[in-house]
């Protein structure tokens, strides 16, 4: 029912263009060239459209006379009078560039006359970001990436690029991907809510458009700042703009309905500062934005691969008062090497309802809904209801590939591509192999030998070998099944493990899953494996250094996962093991001058080298363990498609609350509870002074009659100089990894601030560079060792072009009575 809103718009919508007589043609200016996306709408109203790539237009209305408004940023808009009957129209536009008329402006001594004007602007941001405290609106977005290539080099990686025939100064590959979307866009004080009716996407009319009307109406100069990647961007009438941008009046006019604009160049102080550049124009007295032409580029927004992006757009006036966007247009080049991608994502808003009538909880938890049959309209429906005319490498493209893919979806096709895939290539000794039969929805795969081959002092050189199996079982529902396994043998040990596990997904919507696994493994006594094998292999067999402490687990364990209610996750789970301590079995290194000893396979023997090096660490036994784990996601907003659903971060920390019961029953002879409860939030977006993340994590053992080693809470230590990359938020970098390992009780912080460039972009010279400031703060408390506190600062993004992948910290380690601790660790992570 709360959808029927929406229904009856766009039936209504429909039913009127069988009625409706088409006015179509060409905007161009005055030298002939082509006007892609002006706007066209009816005066006084929001009925209208924009033209297409190609500068060509069409609007349907039904018989009457209208007031056509034509407008392009940096153009005199002009007003044509029709007169619709019942034959088609052709009309024709010719826009004139603006020239240059400012006697209208006031000219204040010693200041340039743009200031006064955004002055009033950045006052008027406010008022006009909440003027309209809800409205429904039709939003048309349609979306285009083409591949090509630029300034061709002569040579890549050894080969000749040279050809005669090639135009090396440009080459374009076609078009990449091209969708379009009819959504019925609704907001209420603050809050958006988007429902697709139609979408296309050309080549697979199973898939849904990633196009949103809602997305494009937040990028609004209204807001402080808008989001781009990970950067905010900041508006030219932003609170602080003036601290941030200088201002030329570059001329004025009069549009269609008498009002003055001025036309005001945005010039950054830093270039590289998280910026916009270009024009905006003001309307006087209402001090409203007019329109804009906008860009930024990827080294103010530090994406590496952005080269520009333009935001031109257009408002009008309604009802003599609300001024609200018409056209957002989103034009971009992405650029890996010589190969460029750009595009643009063109929308249109329109047929406003400033007073619509919302269903008391037509606002909830969904803020965008695709409807059941939006991607199976046919042509004849889209032609009906598109705004924006295609354009001829769009037709084409349309046609080229929906009728591919009812090649690429046959079995015949399927079995081919799988035949030429399934073969057998030497480079798959590396890789791996799968061998995968599409139309039936199943793939094998086998991993690579060399991807599980390692050494540790407990079991020598180990080699292993993963493999798994995933069927589909319904692509629309994504419900699917996974049977892996996998197994090693120990060379030193003489000891051959292996496990294996099943895996079903029951739904999408719910995230239903149930994992059922066992066998036998060696495993880190803290679960969540500090020591990547790779660190550990240079630092054993190089440095003899051996941080990797195992012991042997043969279990058998079975969880199942659920987003029972929106916001509230639970997963839990079963598991029987027998726990046995192992020892060290070799001394091995690739350096045998080296005469350090390797430590004793005990996980708090930091210090003793080969103190009860073959005495094992604990006596075997048997555990049974139940766990429970909570995930409350205030205020999550999620994207419900006919076939799945996607959750949204929240703007508030998830809390998760986890219990652990070791069981005295069925011969278990571990006997706890553990408690924890956490609180993070990553990327919480500062404005233009970055990101700020925090994980606050407390714990205690209200029972620990029974616990061995592994049943501690353990903290993450690092004795290296490479840190995860994906546990900077839980990882005391300078502190041994079994040192503060507790049973009793614990509170722990991390928090760090990444800058985006707020700090480095600021500095002559270095700028350029594009690296990023970091900083964090990181404090351990526990009854048994009182407290440690930690500080780091370094640089992430470090590289140069696309070819971002380092992060280096200078961290600073301090606890009372102790000397200070210092070091510095490298972290890897491919950035764009």
């Amino acid at each position: 029912m709360k959808y029927l809103n929406s229904f009856f718009c766009f039936l209504s919508l429909f039913i009127s263009t069988l009625s409706a007589t088409p006015i179509k043609g060409k905007i161009v200016d005055s030298s002939g060239e082509i006007l892609s996306f002006a706007s066209i709408h009816v005066e006084g109203t929001s009925i209208g459209t924009t033209s297409n790539i190609d500068g060509f237009y069409e609007l349907e209305l039904e018989e009457g006379t209208y007031q056509l408004v034509f407008q392009y940023v940096g153009y005199t808009s002009k007003v044509e009078s029709v007169t619709i009957g019942k034959q088609a129209i052709e009309l024709n536009v010719v826009l004139e560039p603006l020239v240059n008329n400012i006697q209208e402006v006031v000219v204040t001594a010693g200041e340039d006359p743009a200031y006064r004007v955004i002055r009033k602007a950045i006052k008027k941001r406010k008022f006009y970001l909440n003027q309209r405290k809800e409205y429904s609106c039709d939003a048309y977005v349609k979306g285009k990436h083409s591949v090509g290539v630029d300034e061709l080099p002569k040579s890549f990686m050894g080969f000749s690029l040279e050809d005669d025939s090639l135009d090396v100064d440009s080459l374009d590959f076609g078009i990449l991907y091209l969708s379009e979307s009819l959504s019925r866009l609704h907001y209420k004080k603050g809050q958006y809510k988007e429902v697709m009716v139609f979408s296309k996407v050309s080549g697979d009319d199973k898939g849904f458009s990633f196009n949103s009307g809602s997305d494009l109406a937040k990028l609004s100069f209204y807001q402080n700042t808008i989001q781009l990647g990970e950067a905010q961007i900041l508006s030219p009438i932003a609170n602080d703009a003036l601290s941030a941008y200088k201002y030329r009046m570059e001329t004025s006019f009069y549009d269609e309905k008498g009002h003055l604009v001025y036309k005001i160049e945005v010039i950054p102080k830093n270039k590289l500062g998280a910026v916009v550049a270009g024009y905006i124009y003001i309307v006087d007295k209402d001090w409203a934005i007019h329109s804009t032409d906008l860009f930024t580029t990827g080294k103010s927004a530090n994406i590496s691969i952005l080269d520009t992006l333009h935001f031109r757009e257009t408002h009008i006036k309604l009802d003599d008062k609300t001024w609200t966007v018409f056209s957002r247009n989103l034009t971009f080049t992405l650029k890996v090497l010589f190969i460029k991608l750009y595009g643009y994502f063109a929308s249109v808003f329109s047929n406003y309802d400033l007073n619509p009538n919302f269903d008391k909880k037509f606002f909830n938890a969904e803020i965008f809904k695709v409807e059941d049959n939006a991607n199976k309209q046919d042509q004849a429906a889209w032609d009906s209801i598109r705004p924006v005319p295609l354009g001829k490498d769009e037709i084409e493209d349309y046609h080229e590939k929906d009728s591919l893919q009812k090649i690429y979806n046959s079995k015949a096709y399927k079995d081919s591509m799988d035949r030429i895939a399934n073969k057998f290539k030497l480079m798959d000794l590396a890789t791996g192999y799968t061998y995968q039969n599409t139309h039936k929805g199943y793939a094998f795969n086998v991993s690579s030998i060399l991807q599980n081959f390692y050494f540790n002092t407990v079991q020598g050189f180990v080699l292993g070998l993963n493999a798994n199996f995933k069927h589909t079982v319904n692509a629309e529902k994504y419900q699917w099944y996974r049977i892996s396994g996998e197994g090693n043998y120990a060379f030193s040990e003489q000891q051959f493990r292996g496990s294996g596990a099943f895996e079903m997904q029951f739904s999408a919507i719910s995230k239903a899953k149930l994992k059922i696994e066992g066998g036998k493994k060696a495993l880190q006594f803290n679960s969540d494996n500090p020591i990547m094998p790779m660190i550990n292999n240079y630092y054993t067999l190089l440095e003899k250094r051996n941080y990797l402490k195992l012991y042997d687990e043969v279990y058998g364990s079975a969880t199942y996962s659920q987003e029972i209610l929106n916001g509230l996750y639970v997963e839990g789970g079963i598991k029987y093991a027998q726990r046995s301590a192992l020892v060290n079995t070799t001394d091995w290194s690739f350096v045998p001058k080296n005469t350090r000893a390797y430590f004793s396979n005990h996980p708090q023997d930091i210090g003793q080298p080969n103190i009860n090096k073959d005495n094992p660490s604990f006596l075997t036994h048997q555990h049974l363990e139940l766990a429970l784990k909570l995930r409350i996601r205030l205020g999550q907003k999620y994207v419900t498609y006919p076939n799945r659903r996607v959750y949204k971060p929240s703007q508030f920390p998830d809390i998760w609350i986890s219990y652990k019961k070791g069981v005295p029953w069925l011969g278990g002879t571990t006997n706890y509870d553990y408690l924890e409860l956490k609180l993070t939030k990553e990327k919480i977006a500062l404005g233009t002074s970055g990101l700020f993340s925090f994980n606050l994590t407390g714990g205690w053992f209200p029972n620990r009659a029974k616990t061995y080693f592994m049943d501690y809470h353990h903290f993450n230590g690092n004795q290296t100089i490479f840190a995860k990359n994906d546990a900077y938020l839980r990882t005391f970098q300078l502190l041994p990894y079994y040192q503060n390992s507790t049973n009793s009780a614990f509170v722990m912080l991390h928090a760090e601030h990444h800058f985006n460039g707020a700090i480095w972009n600021k500095i002559p010279g270095l700028k350029v560079l594009g690296f990023e400031f970091v900083a964090g703060y990181h404090v351990l408390y526990t009854p048994e060792n009182r407290e440690y506190m930690e500080f780091n600062i370094g640089l992430d993004r470090i590289g140069w072009g696309i070819f971002r992948f380092l992060r280096a910290d200078f961290v600073m380690g301090y606890k009372v009575g102790e000397p200070l601790r210092y070091g510095a660790v490298l972290g890897f992570n491919f950035s764009l």
